[in-house]
């Protein structure tokens, strides 16, 4: 069983495809201003299968060394909802920031990646 197995939630959701798919409920979160210097800051991407087969996350990358996701790993049955969780972590100085987390599953469009968008702006204490 996974630590994150609590954040793992049965929700019923309508069940549109015949096939596993995920959907977010947001692709997007700004944090604002409120990012500090080598503070890590979390968003959880809440996401809902709404095919009626298990839907599967092989993995979760951000686009770069401050950005880590983590997931559970069990396959979320049909109807169900689960969170990607986000960590951000500035490292390298301050200012606006940009970044992505690729999302690889057995529900996403023909591409299999759903990507995720986080954005704010870095500040000192």
């Amino acid at each position: 069983m996974s630590l994150l197995t609590a954040c793992h939630r049965s929700q019923n959701v309508p069940v549109s495809y015949s096939k596993a798919r995920i959907t977010f409920e947001t692709d997007e979160h700004n944090f604002g201003d409120s990012v500090i210097h080598h503070e890590p800051q979390t968003y959880d991407f809440v996401f809902h299968n709404v095919g009626a087969t298990p839907l599967v996350i092989y993995k979760a990358e951000g686009s770069c060394f401050c950005t880590q996701a983590t997931f559970d790993k069990d396959p979320i049955q049909p109807g169900e909802e689960s969170v990607i969780h986000v960590t951000y972590q500035a490292n390298n100085g301050t200012g606006h920031f940009l970044h992505y987390v690729s999302v690889y599953s057995n529900g996403a469009d023909s591409t299999g990646v759903t990507s995720l968008r986080i954005e704010g702006a870095v500040r000192e204490k």
